[in-house]
């Protein structure tokens, strides 16, 4: 839901496909549509205070299940594509209200790595040595992005990504004690995540203050 109430979806209709809809606060749905003809299903993750819409949608070509992401625009779809030629696979998670769009996008090497889409292009942004997969979560109207990651041994990390950089929270933070950050969720335009880690084999939540 965004800053003036707006909130989206998704619904089945009757033919079993999946389309995306609109709203207002407490008022009627509007169904906005699917990208094109070949859309399987669509679905929204992220609306912006401009009322711009995120998300994503898939379709089928042959034996191959295509997936993009997307942004609605003044009644208007536009297809980000993905960070892979070959594989067309991607994700939206989150945009800001300068319509930048963060998510994960499977590469043409098999990897799957953060993204932003800056207006223009989609940047893999989770290019990383310590970390084999990386997907981000969350974008700030500050343009601060927050997500997660797994290292070689399959352990989960809450990262940051910044200036062409994949950091690991856990480095820059203090106070925590023994608690492993493992995702982070969101990040608002104050500088302050959320997200969740492990503590004792039990996961326990997290709120990051910047200093």
């Amino acid at each position: 839901m965004s800053d003036d109430r707006t909130i989206v979806g998704v619904y089945e209709t009757a033919q079993a496909d999946y389309r995306c809809y609109r709203t207002a606060w407490q008022e009627k749905a509007v169904d906005i549509g699917v990208p094109d003809d070949r859309t399987a299903y669509c679905e929204p993750d992220a609306v912006n205070g401009l009322g711009w819409i995120a998300g994503s949608a898939g379709w089928d070509e042959g034996s191959t299940q295509i997936i993009h992401a997307w942004i609605w625009r003044d009644g208007v779809f536009q297809d980000l594509g993905a960070l892979g030629s070959q594989r067309n696979y991607a994700w939206a998670s989150s945009m800001n209200d300068a319509g930048q769009v963060v998510g994960y996008s499977e590469t043409d090497a098999l990897q799957v790595r953060a993204f932003l889409w800056d207006g223009t292009r989609m940047l893999d942004i989770g290019e990383s040595d310590r970390f084999q997969y990386s997907a981000a979560n969350s974008i700030s109207n500050r343009g601060d992005i927050v997500g997660t990651g797994l290292d070689d041994d399959g352990r989960q990390h809450a990262l940051r990504f910044a200036q062409g950089e994949v950091i690991d929270l856990q480095d820059e933070t203090t106070n925590l004690g023994a608690m492993a950050l493992e995702s982070a969720f969101s990040v608002n335009d104050d500088g302050v995540i959320i997200g969740y880690g492990e503590l004792d084999g039990d996961l326990h939540g997290f709120v990051l203050l910047p200093q």
